[in-house]
């Protein structure tokens, strides 16, 4: 289970998929203020997100650009089989309705 933290930062990668948010972004979003006092964590939200996550086949759900921040991978989740199954379940769930 993600923590509210976690949550927050995965929502705005997610609800702006594509674009890359440098820590201070992150942050500013998140606590409001773009200096934390501790820069790494973000980077260990990060990680703790994406060891919660898992893959998606053999790609990350949130990607790293060294040096620039990250951002969501909305084709690793797209053009997985998670994806269209369960697209399939909640289909055939509305087509029995």
């Amino acid at each position: 289970m993600l923590t509210k933290t976690e949550f927050d930062i995965l929502y705005l990668l997610m609800n702006n998929a594509g674009k890359v948010y440098s820590r201070r972004d992150i942050s500013k979003y998140v606590w409001g203020k773009e200096e934390i006092s501790f820069p790494r964590t973000i980077d260990v939200h990060i990680c703790n997100i994406r060891k919660k996550i898992g893959k998606v086949g053999n790609q990350h759900v949130i990607v790293v650009h060294k040096k620039v921040g990250y951002k969501y991978n909305e084709t690793a989740f797209f053009n997985s089989n998670v994806f269209s199954s369960s697209v399939k379940e909640q289909t055939d769930a509305l087509q029995q309705k």
